[in-house]
């Protein structure tokens, strides 16, 4: 996918098969009418797959079952709920979207402006 580097496509695509990756452009249009539906599903955990994964470890920004956070690799991680992590990103996301619209309407006006001149 060309909106993620190597690291990443790998992550989403090979170790999170869960994960379905799509162009920024496909999942702008369609976050406001899927954000205020349903959650999202819940994947069962690969090394303790009784265990749905419904924290985030904060340490290293995957999700994990409960079982992986008390005796497992990610033991006395920080962690969430994946919710309350998606939520905060989702919203990181979005300012940064707006952040490059805005930026992106500035570069306009300037190139206006700067053909006016040339004119």
């Amino acid at each position: 996918n060309k909106n993620l580097c190597n690291d990443h496509h790998e992550c989403h695509s090979e170790l999170l098969p869960y994960h379905k990756v799509v162009d920024i452009s496909e999942a702008s249009s369609s976050s406001s009418s899927s954000s205020s539906s349903s959650p999202p599903q819940t994947p069962p955990c690969p090394q303790h797959p009784s265990e749905k994964m419904n924290r985030m470890c904060l340490k290293c920004e995957v999700p994990v079952c409960s079982t992986c956070l008390i005796s497992g690799f990610h033991q006395s991680h920080p962690s969430e709920p994946v919710e309350v992590f998606m939520n905060r990103k989702r919203d990181q996301l979005s300012g940064l979207v707006n952040s490059v619209q805005d930026r992106h309407q500035d570069l306009d006006k300037s190139l206006f402006l700067i053909d006016q001149i040339e004119t």
